[in-house]
């Protein structure tokens, strides 16, 4: 990455073909053979791996941003129709882009390119980004609304890179994830204001939970992994560096305020364009402009709650130096901690240890992470906070409290277990006023109660008196998360032909998200959640044999046969009559039916 280029180019091609190339054409001139030579200015100094040329037969459409940049998106012809969407999306995320990094984009126009048959999902090549079909093409008579949430994520996610990746590059490939784990990071935020109808804040703690699946085992790495050969290289490109990436990024944003962040990201791509960079010149562009915050956290005089453990040396670091600090203990060693808490009156306290499944538990020893907590009780909405620097540590609230609850939002890379009544004190908040807490907050109480089951600091009981209060549950992210966790016991117990708790499982279910079901419209309509919640909800009722949505989706698989193919349904219609016929004797016909 440090390989940079300054130079201008020129290329022969057949005049049937269009040579497609990210900067300025300045001529072109005829040469031997037939061929047609196109003359280009000089590129702006960049990274050799991010030059791209393509020499094809596609077909183009343009559209110029609010900020003079022209977007331009390349597909073979026979399918340029469905590259309009893409091109909608491309100008306002650009747009979007343009205003929140304040720097206007660079190069003299953008292409997207679709290329059939591509390997990768899509590529950042500065100025002409590259894509799978799928990525980018969108029918307005075919996709469906999941389509259209993923070729918008796509394509923030390349757009980013424009400025951070290609802007300022890493020195090397052990800080990859300064490149990927931003753009995956700005996809949520870019598209949240672009597109505010994908509602994309309810998919990011779900990335989060993925990233956790892959980074509690003893076989993860660090964010920043050291990287000597091309195996280590491709190595580095998996859900550790984007996602966990992500995530520590979107906790450090809500540790210094989003405009803090903000601010702080734009020193950085200003101080450093077209640079190589590693990842303590982020930190410290990002902790000179937030340098009040981080001493205030650093010396634990948080809203009046005040540490027990407060040392001369962090009264006295420099803040460029305490954040830095903070952020090694996220990139440079793997894992994540658990926190625990214990309540005792007004005193808190708290306790960190390495989350590891299914290892010895010495091999959680020797981790310690600077963890910037948030939390919220009964007795205030307010959010606190409090940083966590030591492997114990206790704090003091100003009054007793029936209930506390740690990561507000799950803003936090870290899971919270509850000693003393702490659980059920929050499962009795549940039963009673769910809505006291955010449906984030209940997600994360899911996922983490489950998760504390599956190593064996909670029973399994515990867990399935917190998920009672699903059966009150409307909101997307908490059932979504509810599912994620019941289903697969369900499954488990399937597999082990355990047939009585199998049944038992399955009805209790059924009959937590009942009403939930029952009251699906099988329309395909609403927000993008909405419908994906809808289609988990149905294709869960109609393989577990809900009678009522066995016979709604037999009678629309009849209809669907009926009208010769031609009746368009909501992908989850498809899928539970799929399931439903898979067991009958219509499955033939069903097959017939759709076969291309």
């Amino acid at each position: 990455p440090a390989q940079h280029t300054l130079t201008p180019h020129a290329n022969h091609h057949h005049a049937n073909h269009l040579f497609c190339f990210a900067f300025s054409q300045l001529r072109t001139l005829p040469v031997v053979g037939g061929l047609l030579e196109d003359q280009f200015d000089t590129t702006v100094k960049m990274s050799t791996y991010l030059v791209a040329f393509i020499v094809c037969d596609f077909l183009s459409i343009s559209k110029n941003t609010q900020h003079g940049v022209k977007i331009s998106v390349y597909a073979v012809p026979e399918k340029i129709d469905q590259a309009q969407f893409a091109l909608d999306a491309a100008v306002r995320l650009l747009d979007f882009y343009d205003d929140y990094f304040d720097i206007p984009y660079p190069l003299p126009k953008q292409d997207l390119a679709a290329i059939p048959d591509f390997q990768s999902g899509a590529m950042e090549n500065w100025g002409l980004t590259t894509y799978r079909e799928t990525a980018l093409f969108f029918d307005p008579h075919k996709s469906s609304a999941s389509d259209k949430l993923g070729i918008t994520m796509v394509i923030a996610h390349e757009l980013a890179h424009q400025w951070f990746g290609n802007l300022v590059t890493m020195q090397w490939w052990n800080d990859l994830w300064l490149n990927e784990g931003f753009a995956k990071f700005m996809e949520f935020v870019s598209v949240n204001i672009t597109n505010p109808e994908l509602e994309v804040e309810d998919y990011f703690m779900g990335k989060c939970f993925e990233a956790m699946e892959v980074d509690c085992l003893s076989s993860s790495h660090p964010v920043s992994t050291p990287v000597e050969n091309p195996a280590q290289i491709q190595e580095m490109f998996d859900d550790v560096s984007y996602d966990k990436g992500a995530c520590i990024l979107h906790m450090l944003r809500e540790f210094l305020t989003p405009e803090e962040f903000k601010s702080g990201i734009v020193r950085y791509l200003k101080k450093y364009s077209y640079q190589n960079t590693v990842n303590t010149h982020l930190w410290e562009s990002l902790t000179t402009v937030s340098a009040g915050s981080i001493l205030k956290l650093y010396n634990q005089n948080v809203l009046g709650f005040c540490s027990r453990t407060m040392t001369q040396s962090t009264q006295t670091s420099p803040p460029c130096l305490c954040g830095t600090a903070m952020m090694e203990t996220w990139t440079l060693q793997e894992g994540f901690p658990l926190i625990t808490v214990e309540v005792k009156g007004r005193e808190v306290r708290l306790s960190q240890e390495r989350y590891l499944k299914g290892e010895d538990p010495s091999q959680t020893s020797g981790f310690l992470w600077h963890v910037p907590l948030t939390y919220v009780d009964s007795n205030s909405a307010t959010v606190h906070r409090f940083l966590l620097k030591t492997k114990t540590d206790v704090l003091y609230l100003p009054e007793e409290v029936d209930w506390i609850k740690f990561n507000v939002d799950m803003s936090g890379y870290y899971i919270v277990h509850y000693e003393g009544s702490g659980w059920d004190d929050l499962i009795t908040l549940l039963k009673h006023n769910h809505t006291a807490l955010s449906s984030n907050d209940r997600a994360s109480l899911i996922n983490n109660v489950f998760q504390l089951v599956s190593v064996g600091k909670l029973e399994l009981d515990k867990a399935l008196d917190l998920s009672l209060y699903l059966s009150r549950e409307t909101k997307s992210v908490p059932v979504t998360q509810g599912l994620s966790e019941l289903v697969p016991l369900y499954k488990l117990m399937e597999k082990r032909d355990m047939e009585a708790l199998e049944n038992q499982m399955k009805s209790y279910i059924v009959h937590l998200f009942r009403e939930l079901i029952d009251r699906q419209t099988w329309t395909d309509d609403g927000s993008v959640s909405e419908r994906m919640l809808r289609s988990y909800l149905l294709l869960f009722a109609c393989v577990r044999g809900h009678p009522p949505c066995i016979s709604t989706a037999t009678q629309l698989f009849k209809k669907w046969k009926e009208s010769d193919g031609n009746m368009r349904s909501g992908n989850y219609t498809k899928n539970c009559t799929l399931r439903n016929y898979f067991l009958n004797d219509n499955f033939y016909i069903f097959i017939i039916v759709l076969r291309p």
